[in-house]
């Protein structure tokens, strides 16, 4: 995906002019929808006063490929939070469309981000590789809170 990590940049030639057109992505249909509204305004507006890009700021709930290609974008931008917009849903359309239409997005590939927010495989990963991580412990809805607790009480103390 080496093609996602190129510059665009004022001089950069797009089809639709001298300024690379930005879609920017925001809202979406997690519970984090109203910080990704907040946070994809942010990102538009400092893309803008930038004055290199023409930004293009749109909401969306669960958008399909061929609605954000109806924007012509020449790079896309999520800004989506929660499990949807950025565990790896959105991105597997967002690569669909980087491999049929040659739009590069910002961000992690649906694997990446699938496992960024599996916080137990991202603990899992990073300790694989060299990264120390501080003790944990999963806790599901099912765990019996009290003998958890009891249990890393004692691996403390240890």
């Amino acid at each position: 995906m080496e093609q996602r990590e190129r510059e665009m940049t004022s001089d950069t030639q797009t089809p639709h002019g001298s300024r690379p057109r930005v879609l920017v992505l925001m809202g979406g249909p997690d519970a984090e929808r109203e910080v990704s509204l907040m946070s994809g305004a942010q990102v538009a507006e400092a893309l803008s006063a930038e004055g290199a890009f023409e930004v293009i700021s749109l909401v969306v709930d669960r958008p399909s490929a061929s609605e954000l290609l109806a924007h012509a974008p020449d790079v896309i931008y999520p800004v989506l939070h929660g499990p949807w917009g950025e565990g790896g849903p959105l991105q597997e359309i967002l690569e669909e469309i980087e491999v049929s239409c040659g739009v590069p997005y910002v961000g992690p590939g649906s694997r990446a981000a699938a496992i960024a927010m599996d916080k137990v495989r991202t603990k899992m990963v990073a300790t694989r590789i060299g990264i120390r991580t501080p003790l944990s412990r999963e806790v599901r809805a099912t765990t019996r809170w009290r003998a958890a607790a009891r249990s890393s009480s004692r691996d403390a103390a240890r």
